[in-house]
């Protein structure tokens, strides 16, 4: 449902070695912003340099920032991996060098910010032998067709680095299944069932021929440039004899490893396991909230759901007439003209609203948000895939109606779009761009999706869906989120999960056998949305407490001038307060937006809606 730009960053940096960076022999009083600014300068570049797929999703003209590409193709370096640590420390002692008194204030919010993620990686680091690089919906394997074929194809050089990322590919496999076997050897290798989903991954998709995306997609990107059906050509000779037999032989190598399979069970029941969980929820959310903490609020939070719902009342549904002429254009426009009154919208700003191509859409999710390079970012795209209703040009119910209008207010304004576009005004320090923090940019466009049910009611719907959509919505994802803890935390069992999803109503055991091999398999993706979303309720209802004159859009400034970061440094840049008083609130923040004054209704609201939403990410929105 949405994906972002900054996972990929996370994702691909993660493989590579932070490198060295010395600035001189100075003594720390000496060292000043100009040069903290030019050590993460550096180590930005040196990533970008390395890393030729990220660097052209980021940048359109890198070569203005003097970024000289060491490397054409994929890499993945098992031994770089072992010697992170090692880079990481040395980074962050060089860190120790600055005077960080005298720095302005942005540039202590940078200083403080980049000094947080490297403490994340070097704790992260600790349980390296969990990294997991090929999975059905998180790992490799899965990301590139989609990142290739999102691949901007502006002009023949273009296509000619974009061939070089093609041959590069069995390579990479290579490497990559080097990782898996030291996984192995280790007793963290994958779980049978996210083996047996990876390897159909792999094998479907070596096996579609000529009407595999990245033919057709390419075919469509270059069809107005000169040459085209030579390049059109070479495209297809690199797919089918590089490409599609690569899948097949990464297919082959991991069935072969059939027999290093662990169990699918939680993380918490392999060694160091439970331990890992915890720093990954702490990396995922950009929360310092303990897990069992997280636990009760969510549990607290789907009993407030629940009554809430029960103590809806029901009204008359909205006539037919309000969903005529209706399209995904007109309704991301009335979210950014309703969201102005209470989020601070970004001048000059356009998007287009496109739809996934056929070839595409099985391969892809009900929609993202294409995240514009930083040096040309006027222009943005929302893709919407057909798929998935409603269609791309017919809205046929209300609950077709709020789907959509809720993806948009996510992926769009005031979600995603606003909250990139917002950010890039700001002109950061390059390296705040390749920092990871899902908790904050995921759970920022939740946050927003929720808020923005208040602006549905202008369009003619009934509060009552609109209420009863919303809970549903906040329930779903809650119930997955506990889920994912129960079993990777507690240790829950299929069987286990399976007893408690019923008393939520989830009856289906499809669905049931479908979340816990979920969040077997991708551990703690769900909570970077909720515990993200969480976090910016309980920190507006805090600045509420602090000031009466408080101002919600000049909050909502506040957080988008600061830009992704974790928690504990947004808190104290919005409140001017220690960490040590933050405190994960919950309750009356989750309560519905509407009231009507018809009866209330007397049924149970939760029937058995199937699996839950998957809102996994795959390095776009």
């Amino acid at each position: 449902i949405m994906k972002h730009f900054r996972s990929l960053i996370f994702f691909l940096l993660c493989f590579m070695i932070f490198p060295l960076i010395f600035c001189g022999c100075q003594q720390a009083s000496t060292k000043g912003e100009t040069e903290f600014y030019a050590l993460t300068d550096n180590w930005a570049k040196e990533q970008l340099a390395n890393d030729p797929l990220s660097c052209h999703y980021l940048m359109k003209n890198a070569s203005a920032a003097n970024i000289v590409p060491k490397r054409n193709g994929f890499y993945f370096s098992i031994k770089d991996q072992k010697t992170q640590a090692d880079a990481l420390l040395s980074l962050k002692k060089e860190l120790k060098q600055f005077n960080t008194k005298q720095f302005s204030a942005q540039a202590k919010l940078d200083a403080r910010i980049f000094s947080s993620y490297l403490d994340e990686q070097a704790a992260l680091h600790k349980y390296a032998p969990f990294k997991e690089v090929l999975s059905p919906t998180q790992g490799e394997n899965s990301r590139l067709p989609v990142l290739l074929c999102e691949y901007r194809l502006e002009n023949e050089s273009d296509v000619s680095s974009y061939f070089e990322l093609l041959k590069s590919i069995p390579d990479y496999f290579k490497q990559l299944m080097e990782w898996e076997r030291y996984k192995a050897e280790k007793g963290t290798f994958m779980n049978d069932a996210a083996l047996e989903k990876t390897v159909m991954q792999c094998r479907g998709f070596s096996r579609t021929g000529d009407e595999n995306l990245l033919i057709t997609s390419f075919n469509e990107r270059t069809a107005s440039l000169p040459k085209n059906s030579v390049l059109q050509e070479k495209n297809k000779e690199l797919v089918q004899n590089i490409v599609l037999p690569a899948y097949e032989w990464l297919a082959g190598e991991l069935e072969s490893m059939s027999s290093s399979c662990t169990s699918p069970i939680g993380l918490c029941q392999l060694p160091q396991g439970k331990e890992y969980y915890e720093q990954l929820i702490r990396s995922y959310t950009g929360s310092s909230t303990p897990v069992s903490k997280l636990k009760s609020t969510i549990a607290a939070n789907l009993q407030t759901y629940i009554r809430s719902a029960l103590s809806l009342k029901s009204g008359t549904a909205s006539s037919p007439e309000s969903k005529q002429n209706v399209n995904a254009d007109l309704l991301l426009n009335h979210l950014k003209l309703a969201s102005a009154e209470d989020f601070p919208i970004a001048q000059n700003i356009d998007c287009t609203i496109k739809y996934v191509n056929k070839s595409m859409e099985e391969h892809l999710s009900p929609a993202f948000y294409l995240i514009p390079p930083m040096d040309d970012y006027k222009e943005n795209v929302i893709y919407l895939n057909p798929l998935y209703p409603p269609s791309e040009s017919v809205i046929s119910s209300e609950s077709e109606m709020i789907s959509l209008f809720s993806t948009l207010a996510h992926e769009g304004y005031p979600g995603h779009l606003l909250q990139t576009t917002s950010y890039y005004d700001t002109s950061p320090a390059l390296f705040r761009h390749l920092l990871p923090y899902d908790g904050y940019t995921e759970g920022w466009a939740t946050y927003c999706e929720y808020y923005a049910y208040k602006y549905l009611g202008t369009l003619g719907l009934s509060g009552y869906k609109m209420q009863l959509s919303l809970l549903n919505s906040k329930y779903s994802l809650a119930l997955s989120c506990l889920s994912d803890i129960l079993v990777n935390y507690d240790g829950y069992s299929k069987e286990q999960l399976t007893d408690f999803l019923k008393e939520y109503g989830i009856t289906s055991s499809k669905s049931c056998n479908s979340l816990f091999e979920y969040v077997t398999t991708e551990p703690g993706v769900y909570l970077k949305y909720y515990i993200g979303c969480l976090e910016f309720e309980s920190l507006k209802n805090k600045a509420k407490a602090q000031n009466e004159d408080f101002d919600l859009l000049d909050f909502h400034k506040k957080i988008l001038a600061c830009g992704p970061c974790s928690f504990d440094i947004l808190s104290e840049t919005i409140l001017s307060a220690p960490s040590s008083s933050r405190t994960l609130t919950y309750g009356t923040a989750f309560l519905p937006f509407f009231s009507d004054s018809d009866k209330c209704l007397p049924v149970p609201v939760f029937p058995d809606t199937g699996y839950p939403p998957l809102f996994a990410d795959q390095a776009v929105h």
